[in-house]
C-alpha cells in the first residue's frame, strides 16, 4: 500500500505542477532518488541518465535521426537541472537557462520533424517528441510551469497543444508500448494542460497505467523516472519564485 500511495503521490504532483503531498517529511523528499543500475535498456528515457544516447539505439527501437537527437538533448538538459541541486555541482541557473535556450532554438531549426504533416506510425512518434520536448523545454527557459503554458498564445489551441495532443494519440498504444520510459516523459509533459475532456482523460489514464506498468518490472526505476520529472518541475517553481523576489518589477 505505502507503495502505491508513493507512486500515486508522484502522479498527482507532476500532473498538477504540485509539492507532493503524502509523503512531505519523507527523506526521499529532499534527496534525489538512487538510479538504479544497470537497468532494462527497454525502459531508457530522458528523464534518466542512461551511458548509451539514444542516438546509438534508434534502429532498435525504430526511431528517426531527429528524434533520437531531440531525445538525448532533452536528457541532457535533465540531467543538468537535476545535478544543479547537488553539493559542488558546476551547473547554475543561468548554465540551465543558457542550455534550455540553445535546445529550444535548435528544436525550431535543426530538429525539425521530416513531415510537416506526418502521417506514418514513426513520423507520428517523431512528432510528438518534438511536441513534448518544445513544451518541456519552453516551460524551462521561461520558468513557467507546465500547467500555465496554456495561458501563452503560442500554446492556445489550434497551435502545437492540439498538434501534440493529435500526434501522441495518432500512433497505437501497442507502439507506445514498445517505447515505455519515453512514452512515459511524455506523457508526464502533456499531463499538465490537459482539459477535462475526453482526450485528457485518456492522456491522465494513460499515465496511470504506464506508470503501474513500470512499477511491476521495477519499483525503483519507475520512481526515478516521477521523482526526476518532479524535481524539474520544482525547479521551475523555484527558481521563478526566486527571480520574483529578486525583481519583482519586471514580472
Amino acid at each position: 500500500m505505502v507503495t502505491n500511495w508513493n507512486r500515486t503521490d508522484y502522479e498527482l504532483a507532476c500532473s498538477f505542477d504540485k509539492d507532493l503531498a503524502l509523503y512531505k517529511t519523507q527523506p526521499y523528499k529532499r534527496n534525489a532518488q538512487p538510479l538504479p543500475a544497470p537497468y532494462p535498456e527497454d525502459f531508457n528515457s530522458p528523464l534518466l541518465n542512461f551511458s548509451t544516447p539514444f542516438v546509438d539505439i534508434r534502429y532498435r527501437w525504430g526511431l528517426e535521426l531527429v528524434a533520437a537527437e531531440i531525445l538525448d538533448s532533452v536528457r541532457d538538459l535533465t540531467v543538468s537541472v537535476l545535478s544543479s541541486s547537488l553539493p559542488y555541482c558546476k551547473f547554475s541557473t543561468s548554465d540551465i537557462l543558457t542550455k534550455a535556450h540553445s535546445i529550444h532554438s535548435q528544436l525550431l531549426t535543426s530538429y525539425l520533424p521530416h513531415s510537416s504533416n506526418p502521417t506514418t506510425e514513426t513520423s507520428l512518434i517523431t512528432a510528438t517528441i518534438h511536441h513534448a520536448a518544445i513544451f518541456y523545454v519552453t516551460s524551462i527557459t521561461s520558468l513557467t510551469p507546465l500547467s500555465s503554458l496554456n495561458s501563452q498564445s503560442d500554446f492556445s489551441p489550434p497551435t502545437i497543444q492540439q498538434r501534440f495532443q493529435s500526434a501522441l494519440c495518432a500512433v497505437p498504444l501497442s507502439r507506445w508500448k514498445q517505447l515505455p520510459g519515453i512514452f512515459l516523459w511524455i506523457l508526464l509533459v502533456a499531463c499538465p494542460s490537459c482539459k477535462y475532456d475526453p482526450i485528457g482523460w485518456f492522456i491522465k489514464g494513460q499515465l496511470s497505467v504506464t506508470a503501474v506498468s513500470m512499477s511491476v518490472e521495477d519499483f525503483d526505476l519507475a520512481r526515478s523516472c516521477l521523482d526526476g520529472f518532479w524535481r524539474v518541475g520544482a525547479w521551475v517553481r523555484n527558481s521563478a519564485a526566486c527571480q520574483l523576489r529578486l525583481d519583482p518589477f519586471n514580472n
